[in-house]
C-alpha cells in the first residue's frame, strides 16, 4: 500500500506535490535516498492477475459511504492506510494539536485500538504509510506539516505494526521508538503527503503549496538526509496534495476535491510514475478531504475527511 502530469483542464500535474495548521486551512478551504531496498513481493501478489492501473478512472458507481468515524478521540484524522497483516484494519491519526498517537479503525469506523508513542512529538502530523517487509510491517508517521515552512527539519517515526489490544478503549503504550530527523536539499517546505514506493522501499514525500511549483522528494529509513530532489510537480487550477497511497499497479494522489491516478508501468519507481499523466477518479463531497487509502488486494480505496464524526467512503472497481 503505498505512490504520484498533466491533467487536461482543472488542474496541470507535470513532474518538473505542503501542511496547512487549522486556521489556515479553513481560510484556504473557503477558497476552495540515496540507498534503496528491494521490497520483497507478497504472496498474493504473485498469485493475483492485476488489474489495469487507471482501473478507477471509468467507473460509474459513486462512492458508498461504509460508516462513520465515531470516536470522540478522532475528530482530525489526516492520515490513513491499510494493514496488510490484520484482515480490514487501517492505521490513522489527527491532524496538528493531538498527541502523539495512532489508532486502529475498521471500515465502519469503530475504533480497534489506540496506540501511544512514548518519547515522541506530534508537532504537525499529516499522512501516515506502510514500509511492507518479509516478515513483518512497519507504519511511518509523518511530522511534515509546516505551514509558513519554516521549520528545520522535519521528522518521521517508524513503529513496527501492533498487534491489536483485547480492550480498544483502553489506550496502548509503545515504547522504543526513534523519530528520525530528515531536510530538505533546497529549504523548509510544507507538506501533507507522504507514500512508500513499492519498486524500491523508498519513502516519497510530496509537498503542497498554494503559490509555486510543488515538489518530490526520497528517503529511506536510516539515509537519505538531506532527502533526494525527485523533481518538481506543477499543480494548477488549486489542486493541493492532501495524501497518497500506492500499490503495484497505482498512486493515488488526494486533494481537497479530487482523486488523481497514475498508472504505474511494471515495476518502475514512482519517480517514472510520477511523470505519467493521470486521470480523475470518483471522490464523495467531503468537508475537508485530508485522507486516502487503498483497500488491501485491490479492492478499492477509502475516503475520510478531517471533522467530527466524519463518513468512511468508499470506492470499488
Amino acid at each position: 500500500m503505498r505512490y504520484g502530469v498533466v491533467i487536461s483542464g482543472l488542474f496541470m500535474l507535470t513532474l518538473v506535490g505542503a501542511a496547512c495548521g487549522d486556521s489556515e486551512k479553513t481560510q484556504q478551504k473557503s477558497n476552495q535516498s540515496s540507498t534503496t531496498t528491494a521490497l520483497e513481493p507478497s504472496s498474493s501478489a504473485a498469485t493475483t492477475t492485476l488489474p489495469p492501473g487507471d482501473r478507477f478512472c471509468n467507473l460509474d458507481a459513486a462512492p458508498v459511504e461504509t460508516g462513520t468515524v465515531a470516536d470522540p478521540a478522532i475528530v482530525e484524522l489526516s492520515g490513513l492506510v491499510a494493514s496488510r497483516r490484520l484482515d480490514g484494519i487501517y492505521w490513522a491519526h489527527n491532524d496538528s494539536g493531538d498527541q502523539a498517537r495512532i489508532f486502529a479503525l475498521d471500515e465502519t469506523g469503530a475504533r480497534r485500538g489506540e496506540f501511544v508513542l512514548d518519547g515522541v512529538t506530534a508537532l504537525d502530523w499529516e499522512d501516515i504509510t506502510l514500509v511492507p517487509g518479509s516478515t513483518s510491517d512497519d507504519i511511518v508517521v509523518a511530522d511534515i506539516g509546516d505551514n509558513q515552512a519554516v521549520r528545520d527539519s522535519v521528522t518521521i517515526v517508524r513503529v513496527p505494526e501492533p498487534d491489536l489490544p483485547a480492550e480498544p478503549s483502553r489506550p496502548v503504550r509503545l515504547v522504543g521508538l526513534a523519530p528520525q530527523r530528515i531536510t530538505y536539499p533546497d529549504g523548509p517546505h510544507d507538506a501533507e503527503a507522504i507514500v512508500t514506493d513499492p519498486a524500491t522501499g523508498e519513502l516519497v514525500i510530496v509537498t503542497k503549496a498554494w503559490v509555486g511549483v510543488s515538489k518530490a522528494f526520497t528517503t529511506i529509513d536510516g539515509a537519505g538526509d538531506p532527502l533526494r530532489d525527485l523533481g518538481e510537480i506543477a499543480l494548477e487550477g488549486g489542486q493541493l496534495v492532501t495524501a497518497a497511497d500506492a500499490d503495484a499497479v497505482s498512486v493515488v494522489v488526494r486533494t481537497y476535491g479530487d482523486v488523481w491516478v497514475f498508472a504505474r508501468d511494471g515495476d518502475e519507481a514512482i519517480v517514472d510514475t510520477l511523470r505519467r499523466e493521470p486521470c480523475r477518479a470518483p471522490v464523495a463531497r467531503e468537508q475537508q478531504g485530508e485522507a486516502i487509502a487503498l483497500v488491501p488486494d485491490f479492492g478499492g480505496y477509502l475516503t475520510i475527511s478531517e471533522g467530527v464524526a466524519a463518513p468512511i467512503w468508499k470506492v470499488t472497481p
